[in-house]
């Protein structure tokens, strides 16, 4: 089942698990962005935390499988990325 989740929704409220979230997304970013995701203002996944983007991920089965940022008070999307895998899946 597909599902899209807010960082804090996916293992809970604790930090390190927020964390750990943010170093899944900034892995994502590397390695399927295929070089057009900006990292401006991203020097390392603790930037995602604290971020004024709001991160929500496309989770299914319990994996992460795609992530888009909203810049909530401009009302813009900005990086958005899915793993090459499930990209064309329709």
């Amino acid at each position: 089942m597909l599902e899209i989740k807010r960082i804090h929704e996916i293992g809970g409220w604790s930090w390190s698990r927020v964390i750990d979230v943010a170093r899944e997304i900034y892995k994502l970013y590397k390695e399927h962005g295929n070089g057009y995701i900006s990292f401006k203002g991203l020097k390392n996944p603790e930037d995602i935390v604290n971020n004024p983007e709001r991160y929500y991920c496309l989770v299914k089965d319990d994996e992460i499988i795609g992530v888009g940022a909203v810049l909530m008070s401009e009302g813009k999307i900005m990086r958005v990325c899915i793993k090459r895998e499930y990209r064309g899946k329709g």
